[in-house]
């Protein structure tokens, strides 16, 4: 489920609501903050501290292995946004062989 709320004239929020899983055998630490958006046109944003008011949001979570996590995160984009891909940045994970993980929103 994907939600646009209008901010103001020049900005408006992008809610998006997701679900992740831990498909590895160990634990792994998920963050609001490994997370991004990006428009169709390349442009990326972080998640917007309004994140922690919606109901449901998604919180940091240690995922066991094969746990699941699901919530919303908010995005101050500007008026003309286009949603292009939800970015999961794999940190300290790459160490381990872990990449980025890239999911089109269509």
């Amino acid at each position: 489920e994907i939600t646009i709320e209008p901010d103001d004239k020049s900005a408006e929020f992008f809610i998006i609501e997701f679900e992740v899983q831990s498909l590895v055998n160990q634990e792994v630490h998920v963050n609001p903050f490994d997370f991004s958006v990006v428009s169709a046109d390349g442009y990326s944003y972080s998640h917007d501290e309004s994140t922690y008011s919606l109901s449901g949001y998604f919180d940091a979570v240690n995922l066991q292995p094969l746990g699941k996590a699901k919530g919303k995160l908010a995005f101050e984009v500007p008026h003309d946004f286009q949603p292009g891909a939800l970015v999961w940045s794999a940190g300290v994970y790459k160490a381990y062989g872990a990449d980025d993980i890239i999911v089109q929103i269509k």
